[in-house]
């Protein structure tokens, strides 16, 4: 017998009444005694009693006769065989009261036993293994009640009828809902007069359900009951709240949707929904049980280290870390590749904040130092590809929360993992991602060998006006500075330096200019700025961009250089020896400024464009000299010469006898000073 759904209820309403009295339920299949316990179950509808002094069954046209059980005397006591009005009979057979008699404390005290003139129902017994007519006839030979019984019921279960007062139809029978039966009181797949029941698992919008806003549940109150409600509560018992909402009249068969809206945090909640109605007749139905998993934030677990290419032996595998400050439990959550394969994490298995946790199909992952503790090995891990893969984390809402579309050029490979430098940014950036940097070469179930600083602030998109500028002038830097540390920040102010001495060192009087913008910036966003400060000295200047944070240090951001006009007297050819007897050729340079000159980047070049241009950082001071020559033991054919006034260049250009050109180069003009001499000129053997 097939079960029957609440909505059939609805159509079952006008077959009230086509009978007074009704065969209202048969066990064919006893889970006991087969021979002993069968039974069959009358009801009388009628509001008056009702004689069944010499009624008979017949099954399948084989007659019994009903008859007192064997302990009252005569066993056709016509006194005996009455039903009252809305009242069972229990129809067993003679050889129920000489076996184990299961039904004695189950049948109401106040309910008729009848038996049969036979140790079995029919001929042989009522079948299990195929359908049989049953009908009832009261004593002058008038069919009662009839009804074929299907048998597609489990063991112990016996055929009920719903609508007692209905006909005897499929639709109007369903399998009984318990075991043994219900000999003797209301049928367990009869409608009540008052019976409210939640229908299915609740529904909750929105899906997944997203933390701290609202979701709305939805449930279901059916009134499956004969006669309209009366006002009930409709509870919802949470974690650590109980709520209620009152439900109004519900007219029979029609049902009532009740919302609850709630507030939840991330993971999955217990609820227990419950009826509130004193007059419902069946409490079994009033309450279920049911859990509502809310989705958690991307990026609260990352793929944090990836195993796509271990050495021979080792198995595969990926860490996770979680980047929450509660503990998460893995139950129910799931990891996947391109492939169709799926790794389900079926235990309990809580992950702490900040923690590790690696997935893989062994628990020996090779030498690697590891917490084996915190290995896990669900089924069907997917294979990883050495070229490249698209790997996800999904939670117990089924949302995902992390995604990696890897590829072998980011990193790792023969041995080495593949691991995330920031658990913060995003894990689809190639800039994200590199080879483990540690010994043995990869991490799991501890902190990355990559990770970055906890402040880590990058400059991106700048541009800076590089002139030439002259002295006094406003340059302009501008760009966008970048979180990418571990934590959130705030820039007080951006300062611009003129590192003058070139000892990488910023200094109060080296400040060119700075800027207050109290910028607020999370991980992984950024702010733009624009700074114009003004150029202080000539020449080539190292100029450095620096952050500082709300009482904080300052973090350098950008170290460049800009080249800014000197003046004409600067630097001037004072002195050339192109003629030496035997020491090497020199070049003599005059600052004429009253500014002193860094020689750095300047260039000493002939007319064949032999160039060599100065890397140390000289300085020059006002009316002061430099000599530039191939070879520093020039000093030891000028006693007067101090070592200190000299650069030597090794690839200082050849100066011809005849004649040739010299030309200065400044870092910023261009050619500051130049000539072109002849022998003519002066100078010969050593002067």
């Amino acid at each position: 017998m097939r079960d029957i759904i609440i909505g059939l209820f609805v159509v079952f309403f006008p077959m009230y009444l086509t009978a007074q009295n009704t065969i209202s339920e048969v066990m064919f299949d006893p889970s006991t005694d087969e021979s002993a316990d069968e039974f069959i179950e009358i009801y009388n509808n009628a509001d008056s009693a009702v004689s069944v002094y010499q009624w008979q069954l017949f099954i399948n046209g084989s007659a019994d006769m009903l008859n007192s059980p064997p302990w009252r005397s005569p066993i056709f006591d016509s006194s005996y065989l009455i039903l009252e009005p809305q009242s069972f009979g229990i129809i067993l057979d003679l050889d129920y009261w000489d076996g184990s008699v299961p039904y004695d404390s189950i049948i109401p005290d106040t309910v008729k036993l009848i038996t049969i003139d036979d140790t079995h129902f029919g001929d042989l017994g009522l079948s299990n293994s195929s359908p049989r007519t049953i009908i009832l006839q009261d004593s002058s030979g008038m069919t009662i009640s009839e009804y074929t019984y299907s048998t597609d019921n489990p063991e112990g279960f016996s055929d009920e009828k719903m609508v007692l007062s209905g006909v005897n139809t499929d639709a109007n029978w369903a399998n009984s809902e318990q075991e043994f039966g219900t000999p003797g009181f209301y049928n367990s797949v009869s409608p009540l007069d008052y019976d409210l029941r939640i229908s299915g698992i609740p529904g909750w919008t929105p899906r997944p359900a997203t933390p701290d806003s609202t979701i709305q549940i939805s449930i279901i109150v059916v009134n499956a009951g004969l006669e309209p409600s009366t006002e009930a509560k409709l509870y919802l018992y949470g974690d650590t709240r109980v709520d209620s909402i009152t439900v109004q009249a519900i007219p029979p068969g029609d049902s009532a949707d009740v919302h609850f809206g709630v507030n939840l945090p991330s993971g999955s909640h217990k609820f227990i929904t419950e009826i509130g109605y004193p007059e419902d007749q069946d409490s079994t139905n009033n309450s279920i049980q049911w859990e509502l998993p809310v989705r958690y934030p991307e990026h609260s677990l990352i793929i944090n280290e990836i195993m796509y290419d271990p050495i021979s032996g080792d198995p595969e595998w990926i860490e996770i870390q979680s980047n929450r400050s509660d503990t998460v439990n893995l139950q129910s959550w799931s990891f996947g590749d391109e492939s169709s394969d799926i790794a389900l994490i079926e235990d309990t298995v809580l992950i702490e904040p900040n923690s590790f946790w690696v997935l893989s199909e062994l628990n020996d992952l090779g030498n690697y130092d590891y917490e084996n503790s915190r290995i896990l090995i669900p089924d069907e891990l997917p294979n990883l590809n050495n070229g490249s893969d698209g790997l996800w984390l999904g939670d117990m809402s089924g949302a995902i929360i992390d995604t990696v579309q890897y590829s072998g050029d980011w990193g790792g490979g023969d041995g080495v993992s593949l691991e995330r430098r920031n658990p913060f940014l995003s894990g689809q950036e190639p800039a994200n991602w590199g080879s483990a940097d540690s010994e043995p070469q990869a991490t799991p179930t501890r902190q990355n060998s990559v990770l970055v600083d906890t402040v880590d602030l990058s400059l991106a998109n700048f541009s800076v006006e590089d002139g030439p500028l002259e002295v006094g002038e406003s340059f302009l830097i501008a760009g966008e500075i970048r979180n990418q540390g571990l934590q959130e920040i705030t820039v007080h102010s951006i300062k611009v330096y003129d590192d003058a001495d070139f000892d990488s060192s910023a200094s109060a009087d080296e400040l060119l200019g700075s800027q207050v913008v109290s910028e607020s910036v999370i991980i992984g966003d950024s702010f733009p700025f624009q700074i114009s400060p003004i150029i202080q000295q000539a020449g080539f200047r190292r100029i450095t961009l620096t952050a500082q944070l709300d009482e904080g240090p300052e973090y350098l951001l950008l170290d460049t250089s800009i080249r800014v006009r000197y003046s004409e007297q600067a630097l001037l050819i004072s002195e050339i020896m192109y003629t030496p007897d035997e020491e090497p050729e020199w070049i003599e340079l005059y600052n004429g400024s009253s500014e002193p000159v860094n020689l750095f980047d300047w260039q000493i070049k002939d007319a064949t464009s032999n160039r060599c241009a100065i890397q140390d950082f000289v300085s020059v001071g006002p009316e002061e000299y430099i000599v530039v020559t191939a070879d520093d033991e020039l000093t030891d054919f000028y006693d007067q010469l101090n070592a200190s006034k000299v650069i030597e260049l090794p690839e200082f250009p050849t100066l011809n006898n005849s004649g040739d050109s010299v030309l200065v180069i400044s870092p910023a003009n261009g050619t500051h000073d130049s000539l072109r001499y002849t022998s003519g000129w002066g100078g010969s053997s050593g002067n």
